[in-house]
């Protein structure tokens, strides 16, 4: 029973060491895998990290990228605002100065048509001048010759008046020294004064007819003048009116020149 006993004591002190052997080898199994496992964690961290670096160097890389893109993409917009603002800036200058040019031309032919036109209005104005003076003398001429006709009329016809008045005078006064009964000679001398009356009214009517004659021929000579004078006024707005910038005072100019020369010569 002894034997057996110190048998199963040191069969169960073997399995014991046994058991704590594989327990110290299960617990450095253990360590080691432990320490394996944090070997493998700490690398796959540092793995982790290295690729977080990576990514963000990349990221900076990319983002650097993209803002010296960025930052060339502005500049180059810059320039070619600038360039563009050049151009435009260099043809509304162009545009200005031709613009400037033809204002320059229309001016300049402006000028030299209201030069032409002014000429051309001034020679009219001139002419007219001349011929609205030869129409006023022309009208006075003609005037005063009707007027001495009417002088000459009326003269010959108060001397034809006068001769009558003689005449029937005289054959009054030789009824009166002739011979003949009263009544015969009262007849003679009323038929002689009724001869004298009717000579002289005879007279009277054509110097009347020659008055009137005379007021209708001084009415066509002044309806011919003015009309004349109107034609000639005419001319002048006609010309002056070629001149939009100089027309309405020169005209009046005009106007008022033709008008004195004629009141002063009429």
């Amino acid at each position: 029973m002894r034997r057996a006993k110190e048998e199963y004591e040191r069969e169960h002190a073997m399995q014991q060491r046994a058991a704590e052997e594989a327990l110290r080898k299960a617990q450095m199994e253990a360590e080691r895998i432990k320490a394996e496992a944090i070997q493998r964690a700490k690398q796959e961290a540092e793995i982790l990290a290295e690729r977080q670096r990576q990514q963000e160097l990349a990221h900076e890389r990319y983002e650097a990228k993209i803002e010296a893109e960025r930052r060339l993409a502005v500049e180059a917009a810059a320039e070619n605002a600038r360039k563009e603002a050049m151009l435009r800036a260099q043809k509304e200058e162009m545009e200005r100065r031709l613009a400037e040019e033809k204002a320059l031309r229309q001016q300049q032919e402006q000028k030299e048509l209201e030069a032409a036109a002014q000429a051309a209005a001034q020679q009219t104005y001139q002419s007219s001048l001349i011929a609205n003076r030869s129409a006023e003398q022309a009208f006075t001429a003609q005037q005063e010759a009707i007027s001495d006709q009417l002088k000459e009329t009326r003269a010959s016809s108060a001397q034809e008046k006068l001769a009558k008045t003689i005449q029937g005078l005289q054959a009054r006064g030789a009824i009166r020294a002739s011979e003949r009964a009263g009544l015969t000679v009262n007849l003679l001398l009323a038929d002689a004064e009724r001869q004298s009356a009717n000579a002289r009214e005879s007279i009277n009517q054509a110097l009347e007819s020659a008055s009137k004659q005379y007021t209708r021929n001084v009415e066509g000579l002044i309806a011919q003048r003015d009309s004349r004078r109107n034609q000639l006024q005419s001319n002048i707005n006609q010309a002056y009116n070629q001149i939009p910038s100089l027309g309405s005072i020169i005209l009046n100019t005009a106007a008022q020149g033709l008008s004195s020369y004629a009141t002063l010569t009429a």
